[in-house]
Order: C-alpha cells, then structure tokens, then sequence
C-alpha cells in the first residue's frame, strides 16, 4: 500500500469518470475538474462543470474556478478503488499526528500528481480547470489547494483563483 498506487488508481478513475461525464453531458464542453477531499485525506470523490451548467451561475467568474459550485458528478463509482486505498493510508497514520502530517502531505502530492498526468495524457485541455481541494478547508488545505492550482492551470486561471479567494 502506497502513494504510488494510489497515484497509478487515481490516474486509472479519471478517464472513467470522464466518460461517463460525456455520456451524461453529450455535447456539453467541460470547463473543470476537481478532486475533493477532507482535511485529513481519509475521502475522495470528483466533481465537474460544464460551461453549460454554468450558465445559471449568478456570478460565472467566481463559480468557474469554484468546485463548490460544480454540480457534476458522474462515474463516482470510478473512484471506489482509490477511495478505499486513500481511506486505508489514513488510517495506518490517523494515531500519530507526526505521521497524519505526513500522510496529508503525500497523499495531497499523490492526487496532484494524477491530475497532471491526466492532462499530460491528454484528458484535460489547457481551458479546463483543475483544482485538487478540501470540501471545508483549513488553512494548510488552502494553502496546498492554491499550490495545486499553480502547478497545474495556466497563469489566468492561478490569478482568478487568487481574486476568487483572496482573504
């Protein structure tokens, strides 16, 4: 069990779940793409946006770089593997907060790292926004989430993520 294969199932879910994002949204052109997590790193699940589902947003500039908005969510099950793996990592670190530390750390870096390779790979194009985050932050979660963000979307995207959550 490591981060290693989590990486490797990660990568292996997101095709999946694209796929069934594009079965669901045949026509729809996809804008974003998330990987949510806790703050300990002990879940995982995938939410998406189109620019269609978008378009009722009230404040569109704000909701394009905000998972929380996204309501896409097809092919959950594509990540069952990668979850129970994530869960079982946590749970081997959760008694001792030196190793919690380093398991948010390296399990965050392992969920990057798949998003990259799925665009390297040619999943995502440069105008889809990927975001790698916690559903309810804590400060070190924002600051790897903003990180995320900078490794992995062009310069417009990292500044309109910094105008939309700026303290």
């Amino acid at each position: 069990m490591t981060y290693e294969k989590l990486t490797e199932l990660v990568v292996a879910a997101i095709p999946a779940t694209l796929a069934r994002i594009g079965e669901a949204h045949a026509g729809e052109h996809l804008t974003g793409y998330a990987l949510l997590t806790d703050d300990a790193l002990s879940t995982l699940s995938h939410v998406a946006c189109t620019e269609e589902s978008l378009s009722e947003k009230k404040h569109v500039r704000f909701a394009e770089v905000s998972p929380v908005e996204w309501t896409i969510d097809d092919g959950r099950g594509a990540f069952d593997d990668a979850r129970a793996m994530l869960s079982s990592l946590y749970r081997a670190t959760s008694s001792a907060p030196t190793a919690l530390g380093e398991h948010v750390e390296r399990a965050f870096a392992a969920l990057v790292t798949a998003l990259a390779h799925a665009k390297a790979s040619g999943h995502f194009g440069e105008d889809v926004v990927l975001v790698v985050t916690s559903t309810d932050p804590s400060e070190e979660l924002e600051e790897l989430a903003s990180r995320a963000v900078a490794d992995l979307n062009a310069p417009d995207v990292v500044e309109l993520w910094k105008s939309a959550f700026a303290p």
